[in-house]
């Protein structure tokens, strides 16, 4: 008996496996149709900045742990919550209708409105003196920066053609990389600089600590470069503006859901159990590198930092290029092959990290780790080209953010934190509990996405 088709289903397309082609758009309207290079990538140049800045943000509190941890007489598990799950908590939860705003009203205006609230919300984390405070606002930044990936991916992928989206996807996710690695090289001369003096005092708020005027000093300039928001090229705007009824061409997630429940399923959790990873490596790496070679905050900042900074930036890029240039060569499921691949090369790199005991190879394998892992950026978001229509990828793409939330940035560092406290008992051993959790949640990543891989190549 044929199924029947649901209103997603194209006309003129036939089942693929059991999978609908859906389309949100006018007939014969690809994304990158009447492709425009330099808007789009001067629009990347912009989001790139905005990742950027939201990764300082973000990131900054790594290189502080210790001395928030000193200062506020909090333990690792308590770092690793405000590392993960106060920063996740509203991530995920504002990402859910973020997303919906997002395939409806003006991508501009939200990610302004965003990028101004998780700014002031960072800053604010140099005003707390106790830990309750500093959750509220790094609860704040998760919050604002839970609109930056679904307006970011639903605009890339609707301003490139497919087998083009995979480069700029990858230098999006790059810099990812140069935020952190620069709040790490900043952040630790900060902290050093500041704690030189004994502290800070700043204009109308007094004097602080140093990880708080570090935290004041990180945050208040992104109010002022929110404004790029406006200088972006949406052209959804542009279509809207030839025909009303585009204004209309949303797709509902339970009708996406039931005709792509497969590939969604290993798409939204493929990824998150492999960033969950990248989470706890990115807030533990700098605390490690303390407790076990003797670093303080500007070393371990400059050497961590760079390597991000480096390493990072060039897999993210290479990896996206190496998905177009395989993606037009007809291979199929590029994105989910290539990112298990390259993720399962790199997890004997970062157990040699962690388990070597020597600053001197520790270093070199975390830069050749970084090199195999980062590509797993550019693969999740080039992927929302194939799993969501235009319509509903700001939907699909706050999911992700959703499941990376939760499982990523809030399990990981949580779980890294528990098992050197609860587990191990000792936190010298924070090398072995950040070994013990690749060795648990890669290989599953890596699984779920060479099976998903079937599904994602019957859309293509």
């Amino acid at each position: 008996m044929r199924r029947r088709k649901s209103a997603l289903w194209s006309p003129g397309h036939a089942q693929e496996g059991g999978i609908g082609k859906v389309t949100a758009m006018p007939a014969g309207e690809e994304p990158g149709a009447g492709f425009r290079p330099g808007a789009a990538w001067a629009t990347v140049a912009i989001l790139v900045v905005f990742q950027f800045t939201s990764l300082i943000d973000r990131q900054i509190i790594a290189i502080l742990a210790d001395p928030i941890k000193a200062d506020l007489a909090i333990s690792d598990f308590q770092l690793g919550l405000l590392q993960g799950l106060a920063f996740a908590l509203f991530y995920s939860f504002a990402g859910i209708p973020i997303g919906a705003a997002v395939d409806r009203w003006s991508r501009r205006f939200i990610l302004w409105l965003a990028i101004s609230f998780w700014s002031l919300s960072a800053a604010s984390c140099g005003l707390a003196s106790s830990f309750g405070g500093l959750f509220l606002g790094r609860v704040g930044v998760g919050a604002g920066e839970a609109a930056l990936t679904p307006v970011a991916i639903s605009l890339i992928s609707e301003s490139f053609p497919r087998g083009r989206a995979g480069t700029p996807m990858g230098l999006f996710s790059g810099s990812f990389y140069v935020g952190s690695g620069v709040a790490l090289i900043l952040g630790g001369a900060m902290v050093q600089w500041l704690a030189g003096g004994g502290g800070q005092s700043l204009p109308l708020l007094g004097a602080m600590r140093p990880w708080q005027a570090a935290f004041v000093l990180a945050g208040l300039p992104g109010v002022l470069l929110a404004l790029l928001a406006f200088l972006m090229h949406d052209p959804r705007e542009r279509r809207r503006s030839v025909t009303a009824a585009a204004s209309h061409d949303t797709v509902s997630l339970g009708a996406l859901f039931r005709d792509r429940s497969r590939p969604l399923f290993y798409y939204l959790f493929g990824w998150s159990f492999l960033s969950s990873y990248f989470y706890a490596t990115a807030a533990w790496t700098p605390a490690f590198a303390m407790r076990s070679f003797g670093w303080n905050a500007r070393e371990v900042g400059l050497w961590i930092g760079l390597i991000l900074a480096t390493s990072g930036v060039a897999g993210s890029v290479l990896g996206g290029a190496g998905i177009d240039m395989l993606t037009r060569r007809g291979v199929k499921g590029t994105t989910f092959l290539l990112t298990a691949i390259l993720t399962a090369a790199a997890l004997p790199f970062f157990l040699g990290v962690y388990l070597s005991g020597s600053a001197a190879l520790a270093m070199p394998l975390l830069s050749v780790a970084l090199l195999f892992y980062s590509p797993m950026g550019a693969g999740a978001y080039a992927s929302l080209q194939t799993v969501a229509p235009d319509g509903a990828r700001g939907k699909v793409a706050s999911l992700f953010v959703f499941n990376q939330a939760i499982f990523g940035a809030a399990l990981g560092p949580a779980a890294v934190g528990f098992i050197t406290d609860y587990v191990l008992r000792d936190e010298s051993r924070l090398g072995l509990s950040l070994a013990i959790w690749g060795v648990i949640v890669v290989p599953i990543g890596v699984t779920m996405l060479l099976i998903g891989r079937k599904y994602v190549a019957a859309l293509e």
